[in-house]
């Protein structure tokens, strides 16, 4: 049994480490809508798409997190205008800001990838009162709707292990839980 828990404990911290790595190669995109409502909802959306080209012009040939997130962060004027003005479009008035944050995401399965759970960078874009469900992905590397996260993420530095973690479906969700459990371990010590 011992020799079970020191297994365990040892994949979990290699797990954690992979996490963590991995948390620091990313910037996600966090959108929170105004309500629930299916108007405020599909607002969210539009704004999303307004964000994502945007940003995707923004961090064209970007090649790291940090540097991405430097792009982002000093542009964040610009990103909340492309938001209001989208929201204007659609004859919506409501507030809407961006920020660039650090943010706890739980483990997230998307199309073609999966990230584990844990804290990541994010550009959070809130409409409204932000009390409404909200939409998760990654604006660096430019994994949403990229159709090959793999290749996406091997354009912007990741290691063909980083790549494979995400994007390959086999083991992926054994290596996630581990690292959850392993959170949870080191929350109760």
């Amino acid at each position: 049994m011992l020799i079970g828990v020191l297994c365990a404990v040892s994949f979990g911290a290699w797990a954690d480490a992979a996490q963590v790595n991995l948390s620091e190669k990313l910037v996600r995109l966090h959108v929170v809508a105004n309500s629930d409502s299916e108007y405020d909802q599909e607002l969210k959306l539009r704004v999303r798409d307004g964000i994502l080209e945007a940003a995707e012009s923004l961090l064209k040939g970007v090649q790291n997190a940090e540097e991405a997130a430097e792009i982002l962060g000093g542009n964040l004027t610009y990103l909340t205008e492309r938001a209001r003005l989208t929201l204007e479009a659609l004859g919506c008035d409501m507030p809407v800001g961006a920020e660039l944050t650090r943010e706890k995401f739980p483990a997230r399965h998307y199309e073609d990838f999966e990230l584990p759970p844990g804290d990541y960078q994010a550009l959070r874009v809130t409409i409204g009162d932000g009390g409404g469900r909200n939409w998760w992905c990654v604006v660096f590397p430019p994994l949403c709707g990229s159709g090959n996260a793999a290749e996406a993420a091997r354009e912007a530095g990741f290691t063909e292990g980083e790549a494979k973690l995400i994007a390959e479906s086999g083991g992926v969700k054994i290596k996630f839980k581990s690292i959850e459990i392993w959170q949870k371990i080191k929350n109760m010590l």
